[in-house]
């Protein structure tokens, strides 16, 4: 469940979010959940939903955001956000202009986008605040039904980092209606073989422990391979044993 601030200039969140969120005198945020981290932990975590006109009246005047990140710190929240509300953008003098309609107008009292990016950027890396951007309404309840749907399991069963960088292989055109075999996608990984001689090697060996554990002489037998990749790629197998 997720609940929502009872201020009535974020009541228009509600019908957005849908029957997930739940009106709430809460004392922290504008928005508020229970999640988990390692190990199944419960945790908490908070929101804050700024329009600009607000961000900027915090940044120049109140001091408030700042004041509402240090009390969700010290109530014990583990996780804060901050979700800012609508276009803006540098002008040419480097004022904050802001969208009103289908135009960019400066923004009234003047004030340097750097002052707003700066702010940002301090509440990120300063005080670890995950900031996100929003164009409206609309887009900010996706934004916080998205970090409430990510806190709701455990880093670890979460595999969108779970990945490893592979250069695309150049296949020839006879090649592309079979997938390359799992020797061959080994061999590519080593230093100094790369796709072109993993094809040589493919053919060499009958399977990737055979491959991996061959000795240099073996090696330098392949296509190729003469004696410093045969050196090399012996020595890298037993590195990675």
């Amino acid at each position: 469940m997720i609940y929502v601030t009872e201020a009535p200039n974020d009541q228009d969140l509600l019908p957005l979010l849908g029957g997930i969120a739940l009106p709430a005198p809460i004392p922290h945020g504008d928005f508020c959940f229970f999640g988990v981290w390692e190990e199944l932990r419960a945790i908490r975590v908070c929101g804050e939903r700024k329009k600009i006109s607000d961000l900027v009246q915090c940044i120049t005047i109140t001091g408030r955001h700042l004041k509402q990140v240090q009390d969700a710190r010290e109530a014990g929240f583990e996780f804060i956000f901050l979700v800012t509300e609508g276009l803006y953008r540098p002008g040419e003098n480097g004022e904050l202009e802001v969208r009103e309609g289908n135009r960019w107008v400066p923004y009234y009292p003047a004030i340097e986008y750097y002052r707003v990016d700066s702010y940002l950027n301090e509440l990120q890396w300063y005080m670890g605040v995950v900031v996100k951007r929003s164009s409206s309404p609309r887009e900010t309840a996706r934004l916080v039904l998205d970090m409430y749907r990510l806190f709701q399991e455990p880093p670890e069963q979460h595999d969108s980092l779970k990945r490893f960088y592979s250069i695309p292989a150049p296949m020839r055109y006879r090649d592309w209606k079979k997938k390359p075999s799992l020797l061959r996608r080994v061999a590519k990984e080593f230093k100094l073989v790369g796709w072109e001689r993993s094809e040589a090697i493919d053919q060499s060996f009958s399977s990737v422990a055979e491959f991996v554990n061959a000795d240099r002489e073996r090696l330098e037998r392949v296509e190729g391979i003469g004696k410093g990749i045969a050196e090399s790629i012996w020595s890298e197998a037993r590195r990675g044993a």
